[in-house]
């Protein structure tokens, strides 16, 4: 494995404020509304768990699991390793990612969850990272716009499987002997 240290880009405080001022917004925005909030694994379960304490409506929960393969946007393609287990039709979706910032996995499945007739379908991530992005995806809510090429990890993020329950949000520094992957 690669050698690199992690430099703390938001700390656990922050992170935690931002959650729970998310939740507050979520509150708002699906208010009377029955929200669904679909966690996209592996990343984004610990966002998703994080926002269903801190709702006070009580939102129902589904997971997903999907993988792309692909070297573009044209000749990509989606699998859903793990389909969900409620019907979608006629509800308020909330899509819950840890980082967006190709948009190009989130697109697919974007495409492929609307042809399933939500009511709405919206995306929430802890980090949107806009200058990275290859696909037109909308992040309605983001707890926090990153726009530079650094890997992050913490807060679901990971590295290889490591790292993801942080609590702050940290840059990976490589050494210089060593490439980001």
């Amino acid at each position: 494995m690669k050698s690199y240290i992690l430099k703390e880009l938001i700390s656990e405080d922050r992170a935690k404020k931002r959650v729970a001022e998310l939740a507050v917004e979520l509150d708002q925005l699906y208010l009377d509304k029955d929200p669904l909030l679909v966690g996209i694994l592996n990343g984004g379960f610990i966002l998703c768990a994080d926002l269903v304490r801190k709702m006070s409506l009580g939102p129902e929960v589904d997971f997903i699991r999907v993988a792309s393969y692909g070297n573009d946007t044209n000749g990509a393609e989606l699998k859903i390793l793990l389909d969900l287990n409620l019907d979608i039709k006629d509800r308020h979706v909330l899509l819950v990612e840890d980082i967006v910032d190709s948009g190009r996995t989130l697109a697919m499945l974007m495409d492929r969850l609307l042809a399933r007739k939500p009511a709405s379908l919206n995306i929430c991530a802890m980090v949107n990272k806009k200058s990275r992005r290859e696909c037109l995806v909308s992040v309605g809510i983001a707890g926090f716009e990153i726009n530079n090429n650094d890997f992050l990890v913490g807060c679901g993020m990971d590295y290889a499987g490591k790292h993801r329950g942080l609590g702050a949000i940290y840059e990976l520094i490589f050494n210089e002997d060593s490439r980001m992957p």
